[in-house]
């Protein structure tokens, strides 16, 4: 996570009579935590295997940290991968979302079925929400995260 820290200093100084002269000091401290999504790993429920290669028709299993789905236009979804680098296309057009049911959304775990249109290729997972750790508070922006290159056999 990245941190801003901001300071500010305000210095009032007021003189009385002409030997003493004290000094006010007030300091405001804030910090702003950047919202950030982490996947750390991918599990397929089918063989548990952590390998990144999820089995077709089956579940997966995503840990990692503010994972937590929630808010307007928020959700799951495979996004075909191309090229040598795995780029997406962004428009989202060819994107397959996950419609079922999310069996465990949480902000270290989240659970789901695969698609059932979904094909055998290379995809990126990608997640977006409006959710903090909490379900309760939602943000204003959406928040997108892309997981690294996974194949789906």
């Amino acid at each position: 996570q990245q941190e801003f820290l901001f300071f500010f200093f305000c210095l009032f100084f007021t003189l009385k009579h002409e030997i003493t002269m004290p000094i006010k000091l007030f300091v405001f401290y804030s910090i702003f935590k950047t919202f950030s999504t982490t996947i750390s790993q991918i599990l397929d429920i089918d063989t548990g295997s952590t390998d990144w290669n999820i089995s077709l028709n089956g579940s997966v299993q995503i840990l990692g940290k503010k994972l937590l789905i929630g808010g307007d236009d928020s959700g799951i979804w495979f996004a075909p991968a191309t090229g040598e680098d795995g780029a997406i296309d962004e428009s989202g057009t060819d994107w397959t979302q996950v419609t079922a049911k999310i069996s465990v959304n949480k902000p270290g775990t989240l659970l789901f079925p695969l698609p059932k249109t979904l094909t055998a290729g290379t995809y990126r997972i990608v997640l977006k929400t409006r959710c903090t750790s909490n379900l309760k508070y939602k943000r204003k922006e959406l928040i997108t995260t892309v997981s690294d290159i996974i194949q789906i056999q």
